[in-house]
Formats: structure tokens, sequence, C-alpha cells
């Protein structure tokens, strides 16, 4: 999601890119070392954990590439913000529907998450501008960084979840979703005025 919005709000775009690139890289062998730490390798299976990485980040990586080698992403560009608007709505209306009754009734731990995603999206924004500011740093780059260094993939995360647990394992990034569109959105005016 990083890109997208980076190129909305006038981010340096290959930058975002090449950190998006190398987050999920590390997320491939990452992944499946943090799960078997703390769950162990009974819990799942690893090959089925890499077929499911590799269908929520090698497929979609390989498709954009697809798209930018065979013209298309160009012909599509006009539509970007729609396809991408449609697709957070599809992601957050999924997840949320499928814990409505959590958001109707678990008002404690709604309140520990809000606090949680709070922190997480404007919090370590706040602070990854102020050092990317002390080195000084051009407002492009400090968009990209901030979305980079903070906004999550919580469709793939959602789906990594679903489908090794339940659907209660996605309230942390449903709730996570509406802060850091929030985050995004106050980032979009935040910076119009700076500049």
């Amino acid at each position: 999601a990083a890109v997208p919005w980076s190129h909305i709000l006038g981010g340096d775009i290959l930058l975002s890119l090449a950190g998006v690139l190398v987050l999920y890289l590390l997320a491939l062998v990452l992944t499946p070392a943090i799960i078997i730490l703390f769950l162990g390798v009974d819990f799942f299976s690893p090959f089925n954990l890499l077929i499911l990485l590799g269908e929520l980040i090698v497929i979609p990586l390989m498709a954009s590439r697809i798209l930018l080698v065979t013209g298309l992403a160009k012909r599509i560009d006009r539509w970007r913000g729609t396809i991408t608007n449609w697709s957070f709505f599809i992601v957050l209306f999924t997840i949320i529907g499928l814990n409505r009754a959590a958001f109707f009734t678990e008002y404690d731990i709604l309140v520990k998450l809000g606090i949680t995603a709070l922190i997480a999206s404007f919090g370590l924004s706040y602070v990854i501008e102020l050092v990317a500011k002390f080195f000084g740093l051009k407002q492009p780059s400090i968009i990209s960084l901030i979305l980079v260094g903070t906004m999550k993939n919580f469709g793939l995360a959602s789906g990594i979840l679903l489908t090794l647990f339940s659907e209660r394992s996605t309230i942390p990034a449903s709730i996570m979703i509406v802060f850091f569109l929030s985050r995004t959105i106050w980032l979009s005016f935040h910076f119009r005025r700076e500049s």
C-alpha cells in the first residue's frame, strides 16, 4: 500500500518501491522464522506457509512486473486511484464484517488496540518525520519513509491470519487499517500545508 499512497501523496515512488520490495523479500524469510520461533514447527506446515506467502507476495510482485513490461500499467494508470480505493474497501469491509460482533461488544479490546494503533500510526510517523528532517531529507523522501516505515500490508496479514488462525485474529488488522487510513488522510493535509 505504500507505493500507491506514495504516488497519491507526492512521495518518492522509487524509494517506496525499493523499500516495499526489500521488506516483502525479507518477509518471505522472516515470517516463517517468527512463526516457528513463537508457535513451533508442529503448529503448521512450513511448506503450506511458503505456498501461502508465494500466493500473497510472489504472485502479486510478478503480476506488477508483467503489467510494467507489457505496457498495461500505462493503460490502466488512469484507473489507479479507483483500483486502489476499491481494493482497500474490499479488504476493510471483509475483515470488519467477519468481526462485526466484536465491534459491538468487546470495547475493552477495541480501546487497547485503538491506543496501540494510534501510537503505531501517528506516533511512529511523527518520529520518522523528525529523524528524516534532522538528516535534511526532502519532503518526497520523508513521505516515502513514513509510508514504508509505518504502513503495513494489512490485507496480506489478514490473509495469513485467516489461513492459520480464526476470524478473531484479524481484529487488530481491522483496527490498524482504520487508524492508518486516518493517518494517511492526515498526512495529505499535513504535507500540503508544509509545501
